[in-house]
């Protein structure tokens, strides 16, 4: 038996879409010794950019742009990344592995690559089911390692590194229960998630209740993943007028009441160059809703008091009907979306 651990950096994750920069990876034997540590790094022929939400955050990579940028794309190793997750006799470990997983799953869908099927367990899962079985919150990678007394002096934010630091972490797990990563995976369910056919199932994740009859038309619940699944498969395929590369923003009340309709325009809209985003501050066009719930609509007001403050006009402010007449659709041809 083999165990691979594999942490991945990006660039960014503009649309839900992770651009990977790096792929770290290491390959232990059945006794946790290390056999191969490595970095793949890559170019993720996309922007860089770091912080988080609301800019409070900076991640800081362990290899220059330029490096990046002279190394290969995703597609040149493909090959060599679909070896270390599939070979055979191997288990295959992340610290919340999910996450990397959907990364792959955006590379694949953008270098229009077959989707690599895998299984993998998560360390983190079982670093709180072993320490905090009854309740707890979930430790980050560098508080997990504080915690168990694991030396952090390696670099964190390098792919191999962390990868490194998610072995150790399981190597303390075993000591501590006295079982082999087989046996942890085993006892202490449910660890395991799965990439297959371009899907992430998660057997540590909640199943969602399904949807009434009177919220079939809701953005909430299962309906939520589907709308996020189509936001992220939306491609930008040719230019076409003035939503060209824009970002365009919707009211929330109306996005919460007309699933369909949304996922509707979503796609119409990838089709002719432009983005959905959720983040008005980000868009370039609002869209006003042509129904306004009570109390009036939020994020118009953002809009208008975005408008105010930048003294230009981003955001600009769109009537329901004008965007529809860009996507080359109407009222009528909408209302006959949510009756399917």
């Amino acid at each position: 038996m083999e165990y691979l651990f594999f942490d991945i950096e990006c660039a960014n994750c503009d649309g839900g879409n992770g651009k990977i920069c790096s792929f770290g990876y290491v390959l232990a034997d059945g006794d946790m010794n290390v056999l191969k540590k490595g970095d793949i790094i890559i170019n993720p022929k996309a922007p860089f950019r770091l912080r988080g939400w609301g800019n409070k955050y900076y991640v800081n990579l362990s290899y220059t742009e330029e490096e990046f940028r002279k190394a290969p794309d995703f597609s040149f190793y493909y090959g060599k990344i679909k070896e270390l997750l599939t070979a055979d006799g191997r288990l295959v470990f992340g610290y919340a592995p999910e996450n990397d997983a959907g990364f792959l799953r955006s590379e694949f869908e953008r270098y229009r690559l077959a989707p690599i099927d895998f299984e993998f367990y998560d360390v983190q899962r079982l670093q709180k089911y072993v320490f905090s079985p009854d309740g707890g919150n979930l430790r980050s990678l560098s508080g997990a390692c504080e915690d168990m007394g694991i030396d952090t002096s390696f670099t964190e934010h390098k792919s191999c590194d962390d990868a490194y630091a998610s072995m150790l972490v399981l190597e303390k797990l075993c000591d501590v229960s006295g079982l082999k990563p087989e046996g942890l995976i085993k006892k202490y369910t449910p660890c395991r998630g799965e990439l297959k056919n371009g899907t992430i199932t998660a057997d540590y994740f909640r199943k969602k209740p399904p949807l009434k009859e009177s919220e079939r038309n809701m953005l909430k619940g299962p309906n939520r993943d589907k709308f996020r699944d189509i936001v992220r498969k939306s491609n930008n395929t040719k230019a076409h007028g003035m939503l060209y590369g824009k970002k365009i923003c919707f009211s929330r009340e109306y996005e919460y009441r007309h699933f369909s309709e949304m996922c509707f325009l979503v796609t119409e809209l990838g089709k002719i160059g432009g983005r959905y985003t959720d983040k008005v501050k980000r868009c370039d066009i609002f869209v006003k809703s042509p129904e306004i719930c009570k109390g009036g609509c939020q994020r118009l007001k953002e809009a208008e008091a975005l408008r105010e403050s930048r003294k230009n006009a981003i955001p600009s402010i769109m009537s329901f009907d004008t965007f529809l007449s860009l996507l080359d659709t109407d009222s009528t041809a909408l209302g006959s979306v949510s009756e399917n």
